[in-house]
């Protein structure tokens, strides 16, 4: 699995890094240009880290089971295993665009940003374990290419719990508070700013 350089936002983390993209303050005035100026420099430095993580979850899963009931049934094979998955989803801040940030002659600011993405779906393998299992008659011990197919079964698992948690529409809830507090650092009136995904 990929694992890429990337910054948690976390509520504390969100403060600290305003607070950090706030070192380069507007000087006295409101001019526009400056505004501006201010806006794309720390959306330039956030392109820096790479990706934003804005959720974090913690998911355990039961798997070995069609329909994702309890039992699988292989044959006359039974196998149930848990397993544990650390999921991370942001923004890729490498994907925005150079002119992602337009101003309007109203001074309205208009941030086009990315859709959030899942990050990763990491599954360790000392965060799976093998709960039960059970083979009658004459049958062999469970293969190897068997138990990969039931751990495969819990991967198609995870990845349905993360659809039905909405963790990207999450995501990107907290990535629009965080760039519309930055625009705001900037000089941008809050109500003035929009924070588009596509």
């Amino acid at each position: 699995m990929d694992h890429k350089p990337h910054y948690r936002i976390t509520s504390l983390v969100m403060l600290a890094w305003l607070a950090l993209l706030g070192s380069c303050s507007l000087m006295q005035g409101d001019d526009a240009q400056r505004r501006e100026e201010l806006a794309r420099l720390r959306l330039s430095r956030l392109q820096d880290e790479s990706r934003l993580v804005f959720v974090e979850y913690t998911l355990k899963e039961i798997c070995g089971s069609k329909d994702q009931t309890v039992w699988r049934v292989l044959g006359d094979k039974e196998v149930l295993y848990s397993l544990t998955a650390h999921v991370t989803a942001g923004i890729d801040t490498r994907k925005i665009q150079t002119d992602a940030l337009v101003i309007a002659n109203d001074s309205t600011a208009v941030l086009t940003l990315p859709h959030c993405q899942v990050f990763d779906i990491d599954i360790p393998n000392s965060e799976v374990r093998h709960v039960y299992e059970r083979i009658t008659g004459i049958s062999n011990d469970l293969t190897a290419a068997e138990r990969n197919a039931v751990l495969a079964r819990g991967e198609k698992q995870v990845n349905a719990t993360i659809k039905k948690l909405e963790i990207i529409p999450q995501a990107e809830a907290k990535a629009e508070i965080f760039f519309r507090a930055m625009l705001s650092q900037a000089g941008y009136n809050p109500a003035r700013c929009k924070i588009v995904f596509e």
